[in-house]
């Protein structure tokens, strides 16, 4: 299917809640509000990019940047979209944009046994910098730790 993948505004922030809710697991407690969600993108440097699949948003990815680095603070598509190449799309176009806006790395956390988000951000070239322990507490008051990974975009013997 044909997609667009655009920079969003505020005006979108209810469109892609459905997405959120749908994309990450309630008992990791991944998901933002609304209210963060809208609270966010009014700081300066952040942003959040759409995929619409005929006219609908079927994804986002939100992400900051602050002089010349950023980080990339969600993505998602949601659970019957995915294996499709969506995912790896919204990535691919937030390199683009932190390309754009002159940042030399982009930095993620991930749940370190999330092995598919995982692989996607490997996949991209980022890689494995240091690890969170206890970093994300899910509803079930089990912590999981986090992964902390970094794309060199200056230096593509990284890639």
């Amino acid at each position: 299917m044909n997609h667009v993948i655009r920079i969003a505004d505020w005006h979108d922030v209810s469109a892609v809640m459905p997405v959120m809710e749908d994309a990450f697991d309630p008992l990791y407690g991944e998901a933002w509000s609304e209210t963060q969600l809208s609270a966010l993108l009014l700081g300066p440097g952040n942003w959040m990019l759409v995929l619409e699949v005929e006219e609908r948003i079927c994804g986002f990815a939100v992400a900051r940047s602050v002089l010349d680095e950023a980080e990339l603070m969600l993505i998602a598509v949601p659970q019957k979209m995915r294996g499709r190449g969506y995912g790896r799309a919204l990535l691919d176009k937030v390199i683009v944009e932190c390309r754009r806006r002159n940042v030399r790395r982009i930095y993620l956390e991930v749940r370190s046994d999330n092995e598919n988000a995982v692989m996607l951000y490997e996949s991209a070239g980022f890689r494995p910098v240091g690890r969170r322990s206890g970093y994300y507490r899910g509803k079930d008051a089990v912590l999981r730790d986090a992964t902390t990974m970094v794309l060199d975009l200056v230096n593509d013997s990284l890639r």
